[in-house]
């Protein structure tokens, strides 16, 4: 995880200085603008990875801070590294999903039209969008899935996992009561 999230980190990072500098030292306006659009597309994917960062970052520290010498702290401890691994996992999920290519997309091509219709730049509308796509929807591919996937396999080994109560023991019966309904009576069922 650490290397997905540095390796693309670094490369929005170089890729916004980039384009900085060459906006700042650009004498023609039309490729000015370009580049500050290109360099407003990086700054926001480094934003992205900085604002949510992965669960997993930062875990293992949190997990060593975490006491173990009596029972009672071991499960909080158990439940602490728990929430990390779910927390983790929900995250693969979520960006497994279709929202965040969607959103990765709408915005790729709300910058190349940008590009295409204000500025007039055909061939960086052309570029904007080729590399936009390979590299906010291989950001999206190439995320790590381990953490989603133990979990997965430790919620199959342990299904009370993550769960702060004792399992119920003792099955709950079902309860039926007529209850009035409109003009007539309805049958409700607890359970």
């Amino acid at each position: 995880m650490r290397r997905w999230w540095s390796s693309f980190a670094l490369l929005h990072a170089v890729m916004a200085t980039g384009t900085a500098i060459l906006a700042a030292s650009a004498q023609d306006e039309p490729f000015r603008n370009e580049m500050l659009v290109n360099m407003t597309s990086s700054t926001l994917g480094l934003a992205t990875l900085l604002v949510f960062m992965p669960p997993l970052m930062g875990g293992g520290d949190v997990m060593r801070a975490q006491p173990d010498d009596t029972p009672e702290a071991r499960l909080h401890r158990l439940r602490v590294g728990e929430g990390i691994l779910a927390r983790s996992a929900a995250s693969t999920e979520f960006l497994r999903s279709w929202v965040p290519a969607t959103l990765s997309t709408l915005y790729v091509t709300a910058a190349a039209s940008t590009l295409l219709l204000a500025f007039q730049r055909t061939q960086g509308a052309i570029l904007h969008s080729a590399g936009g796509a390979v590299l906010g929807l291989g950001r999206i591919l190439l995320h790590p899935t381990g953490a989603r996937d133990a979990w997965r396999r430790y919620l199959r080994a342990h299904p009370d996992a993550a769960c702060d109560e004792a399992p119920v023991t003792t099955p709950i019966e079902p309860r039926a009561a007529l209850v009035p309904h409109g003009l007539g009576l309805g049958l409700r069922v607890d359970f």
